[in-house]
């Protein structure tokens, strides 16, 4: 755990470690840590069977179908490998004691530095008219706001663990955090906050946080409006930093109307994984909707996935799992529907730690045989020999290369930074 709360961090604060750009150096790491977890796995992992059936169907299949993958589908199923597997890793590792409180604390805060620096942006704003970026990560800002719902969440489950002197600093946190969302005009990552906090207005045990979440997020929000009151006052410009009230779907739903009838051509096999990226998208480089990514990407496999996760998560809410964490599960979901959450490195962990508590406090009901466990952990190592065989053949050049970068295609992350990047090349 403390691995990839370090790794988070440290994307987050802008720690660059070598030559390669930031988000294809983190990506490299990324699958490094995921090599790492994955030796340890087969010793504690248990599936149910349910579970057993579909990746056993699911793997069957893309063993076939393989073959036949550009590099830009192997990319794609290289990226749902690496979650997987880090999903089971934390999952199965997880344990609530007050070291993981804490590293899960020093996650949520430390992540919410880089909102602390819109105060030093905003007084250059007004000193020199001129506006500095103020992510320290120098990625995409819709990486970050996506980062700022899990720090969210994660400080809001934190927040139910009584007498953590930490705790005090909770709303003084939330300030930035939301102050972060209204500066980047953060849709998806509002949407993500305050829909799962409607239970908190209707929950009478929660009633008084809710209010006291309403009142921190006005006042940000008022904040900023008067940042840019000001600002276009004094300056005679009608000029904002960014506004949180676009009405557009920022290209999205002509993006989902491509895929679908694109899709519609190959509806049982899907269009295949990174279809955007491979031809240049001039919109974006992923589809900006995990189920939309699943369905007209994947087709069947895509489909059966969604099955899966479906009946997980009705037996995660169905389930005494702290109200927070399931809240935490919906939040995730949500920006996953507008954002590339399940793409970007960070987030991507981020999300992956969050569910993989929320789960990890299930209780495991299935009582399965000796043989049924052998019959598991076969099934986990050939997912693991999967991983292995796909990230030493196809990208071992790219990890192991410190001085090469991608370069194809607009900046829209995907894969790679560069996001129709096929591979890494050297500058």
């Amino acid at each position: 755990m403390l691995a990839y709360v370090l790794y988070c961090i440290f994307f987050n604060l802008g720690v660059d470690f070598g030559s390669k750009p930031y988000y294809d150096l983190y990506r490299v790491i990324q699958v490094f840590l995921t090599l790492l977890a994955s030796f340890i796995l087969l010793k504690k992992i248990k599936f149910s069977k349910l579970t057993h059936l579909i990746f056993s169907v699911i793997l069957i299949a893309i063993i076939f179908l393989l073959k036949k993958f550009d590099i830009f589908q192997i990319q794609d199923l290289l990226m749902w490998l690496i979650l997987f597997l880090t999903f089971l890793f934390l999952r199965y590792t997880y344990l609530e004691n007050k070291l993981n409180i804490y590293s899960l604390w020093s996650l949520g805060f430390l992540s919410t530095i880089p909102c602390f620096f819109i105060i030093i942006s905003v007084f250059f704003l007004f000193k020199d008219n001129q506006w500095y970026d103020w992510h320290l990560d120098g990625t995409s800002l819709r990486v970050y706001d996506s980062v700022l719902v899990c720090n969210f969440w994660l400080l809001t489950y934190i927040y139910t663990k009584k007498n953590l002197i930490v705790n005090k600093f909770y709303y003084f946190i939330l300030f930035f955090i939301f102050l972060g969302v209204f500066v980047d005009g953060g849709r998806a990552a509002l949407l993500s906050i305050f829909f799962p906090l409607i239970y908190f207005a209707l929950h009478k045990d929660y009633r008084k946080q809710f209010l006291k979440t309403l009142i921190v997020a006005i006042s940000a929000l008022i904040f900023y409006v008067s940042v840019n009151y000001l600002y276009s006052s004094l300056n005679s410009s009608t000029r904002k930093i960014i506004e949180i009230n676009r009405y557009s779907s920022s290209g999205r739903s002509e993006m989902w109307m491509f895929m679908f009838h694109e899709w519609l051509k190959q509806p049982i096999s899907g269009i295949g994984g990174g279809y955007l990226a491979k031809i240049d998208y001039k919109i974006a480089h992923h589809s900006h909707n995990v189920i939309f990514r699943l369905i007209f990407e994947w087709g069947t496999i895509g489909i059966l996935l969604l099955i899966w996760l479906l009946f997980k998560l009705k037996a995660l809410f169905y389930s005494n799992v702290n109200i927070v964490l399931k809240l935490s599960v919906v939040g995730i979901l949500i920006d996953s529907f507008f954002s590339g959450f399940f793409i970007y490195p960070v987030s991507q962990v981020m999300g992956v730690i969050i569910l993989a508590i929320a789960f990890s406090h299930m209780e495991v009901k299935e009582k399965l045989s000796l043989k049924f466990e052998l019959y598991t952990k076969i099934l986990i190592l050939m997912w693991m020999s999967l991983f292995f065989y796909i990230a030493i053949h196809y990208f071992y050049n790219d990890l192991i290369c410190f001085s090469c970068s991608s370069e194809t295609g607009s900046s829209w992350p995907f894969f790679w930074q560069y996001g129709s990047s096929s591979h890494l090349s050297k500058k």
